[in-house]
């Protein structure tokens, strides 16, 4: 990408000031993660993420879910069957991560965090900006020079790579706090990564907020014990909460499960 665009988005953070909520999208970066959902699993699942940035404000998530949840919803909104529905997001790829990272929202130094399991959760908690090391040491990715930065937080370590051509102390999932974008991220026992593709210039268009009526409040320790509870056991976890058989079979009996450990960005 041209330094051009660096220099434009210098000027584009000079002039924008701050909206509240619903920033505008300057940028939107895309990344390649990489990660584990469970601690049995052999190899890893790639998941194409997007972050939109704004001034302050920024969004974190799956490409395909989010392509997903438009069709669906835009389908619903006309009335569309439910074989409709499933024909159209079934020409999108099966998304590996379903969660959304609202940052500055709703309000400074907030961050949103959302998931779907069975059922949808979020929580809020205090941005924690990572107490990075600035190594001396560069490289040049995707043409912007890059310096290496490393911390340990909530039980891993991170290493990571930004660049202060893009002045944005923003970065993937709920890494941040640097001064510049962060364009590569991994834990040191190799388990999540986060790979910078592609950057794109915003469109006018604005970071859409959360519906948290369609979500059930937690905090962060409720949710993760929400998560084990599904893994080691999904038919009593729909039980439960009522839930519509999403762990049966056709044949009207319950599918066959082994009791797993899922993996956790922050321990």
């Amino acid at each position: 990408m041209k330094r051009t665009v660096s220099f434009i988005f210098l000027i584009l953070f000079t002039l924008y000031s701050h909206a509240g909520e619903g920033e505008q999208v300057l940028f939107k970066a895309h990344y390649i993660a990489t990660l584990k959902k469970y601690d049995d699993e052999k190899n890893h699942k790639t998941e194409e993420m997007i972050l939109e940035v704004g001034r302050q404000q920024s969004k974190f998530y799956s490409r395909f879910k989010a392509e997903r949840q438009h069709i669906i919803d835009s389908l619903n909104a006309i009335g569309a069957s439910t074989n409709e529905v499933l024909s159209a997001i079934g020409k999108i790829p099966t998304p590996k991560s379903s969660y959304y990272v609202w940052r500055n929202i709703p309000k400074k130094d907030t961050l949103i965090f959302a998931d779907h399991i069975f059922k949808r959760f979020y929580y809020e908690e205090p941005i924690e900006r990572q107490a990075w090391k600035v190594i001396d040491k560069d490289s040049i990715i995707l043409g912007y020079n890059c310096q290496k930065a490393v911390c340990k937080w909530r039980g891993r370590t991170w290493e990571a790579w930004f660049t202060s051509q893009i002045p944005s102390d923003a970065g993937p999932w709920k890494l941040c706090g640097l001064p510049g974008l962060i364009v590569f991220a991994s834990d040191e026992s190799g388990t999540f990564a986060f790979e910078m593709i592609e950057l794109k210039k915003g469109n006018g268009e604005k970071i859409t907020l959360p519906d948290l009526n369609k979500y059930i409040k937690c905090t962060r320790e409720e949710f993760m014990k929400e998560v084990k509870e599904a893994a080691n056991d999904p038919i009593a976890y729909e039980k439960r909460y009522g839930l519509p058989g999403k762990a049966w079979g056709p044949d009207g009996k319950p599918l066959k499960y082994k009791a797993r450990t899922p993996v956790f960005l922050d321990k």
